[in-house]
C-alpha cells in the first residue's frame, strides 16, 4: 500500500503504523468510542492477539489525535 501511494506521487505525508502480532481488530481507530467494542467481542471468543491488539490501539490513539489536530 505504501509503495502504491508513493508511485502516485501523492503530496500528502503517509505513515505506516505496523504493530507486530496485532490482528484485524486494530481496524477500529477509536478505542474509546462508546458502544460495541471489537476487543470486547474478541475477548469472548478468546482471540490470541488480544494483548497485541490492545497495545496497538493504545499506541496509535495519540497518533490519530495528533493527525486530527493538524
Amino acid at each position: 500500500m505504501m509503495a502504491e501511494l508513493a508511485a502516485t506521487h501523492d503530496r500528502y505525508p503517509h505513515e505506516l503504523l505496523d504493530y507486530p502480532n496485532a490482528a484485524h481488530a486494530i481496524g477500529a481507530l477509536m478505542p474509546y468510542y462508546p458502544g460495541f467494542s471489537i476487543l470486547e467481542a474478541l475477548q469472548q471468543i478468546g482471540a490470541p492477539n488480544l494483548v497485541a491488539d490492545s497495545l496497538a490501539l493504545a499506541l496509535q490513539w495519540p497518533k490519530l489525535l495528533a493527525f486530527l489536530r493538524n
